[in-house]
């Protein structure tokens, strides 16, 4: 609702009817016939044109009123009841990662992939346990496939060119919740090649990077082998903060690729954690 926006008819067309009313009567008062000197006139008519200013001044005011709360209870709606908390990240006090280790590690991240995964899906508050499978060709090539642990399917999409698709979702399956979470796990899978603008800090290395969107990527790198641990994705501002999305990777156990990777979107309500139960490059 845009601001100053009008009263709800029904509140608006009574104030505006109790000033008409009591104009009316006066008008009929003094066209009963009896004398009545036309200063006593004149001073009548000007109270009651004041009294029909002050009405409207009142209900102007009371209409930027009802804006403002609207925006606010849009505002609490959208930013104050998301059920999703993106934990802090914790880093462990090991050497920070050099610029060598950082682009070493880019430069063998797997860009062709078929990973089988279980994991946890909380959205809306609710949580369901899910299994599935990730197939990509390249970090901009992917298919995501989600089910519950009962087999039932959640949804099935894929994400290429032409930016995600749904290709099959469950009807009471948000297909929005669907689409986001696929556009997620793409930015999840592709890295900066090379890290230009990387910086080292006690315990970590962070690079900061935007693309022709004006998007803002925030990646983290930490172990002595430069291992990606954290990327921050902030989309086009907003007056609620924005779109932003969360991805943590952790359970390398001397692989390349992470063994659980966690996605966060807040503006979506949804959490999704999946643990991979295999290692095998494509």
């Amino acid at each position: 609702m845009k601001f100053g926006a009008k009263l709800p008819g029904v509140k608006r067309i009574w104030a505006e009817r109790s000033v008409n009313v009591a104009l009316r009567s006066v008008l009929e008062y003094f066209s009963q016939g009896e004398a009545v000197s036309v200063e006593a006139f004149r001073a009548t008519c000007m109270f009651m044109t004041f009294q029909r200013k002050r009405w409207q001044r009142v209900i102007h005011q009371a209409e930027i009123v009802w804006g403002c709360g609207v925006l606010l209870f849009a505002a609490l709606l959208m930013g104050g009841c998301s059920s999703v908390v993106v934990p802090p990240l914790r880093l462990a006090a090991t050497a920070a990662p050099t610029t060598a280790s950082v682009n070493a590690f880019l430069r063998q991240w797997p860009t062709r992939g078929d990973r089988q995964f279980f994991g946890t899906l909380y959205l809306h508050g609710r949580r369901m346990t899910v299994i599935g499978r990730l197939h990509y060709m390249s970090t901009t090539d992917i298919r995501l496939t989600v089910a519950t642990e009962l087999g039932q399917m959640l949804f099935d999409t894929r994400f290429n060119w032409a930016g995600p698709h749904v290709l099959h979702c469950q009807s009471e399956f948000p297909k929005v919740v669907a689409s986001g979470i696929c556009a997620d796990m793409k930015l999840a899978l592709h890295l900066p090649k090379p890290p230009v603008g990387l910086k080292v800090h006690s315990h970590s290395a962070t690079l900061q990077q935007e693309n022709s969107f004006r998007w803002t990527f925030n990646w983290t790198f930490a172990g002595a082998k430069g291992e990606v641990v954290s990327q921050r994705v902030n989309r086009h501002a907003s007056l609620f903060g924005g779109n932003t999305t969360v991805v943590r990777y952790s359970d390398y156990n001397g692989n390349l690729f992470p063994g659980q990777i966690t996605l966060y979107r807040r503006k979506l309500n949804y959490s999704l954690r999946l643990n991979f139960t295999d290692q095998r490059k494509y």
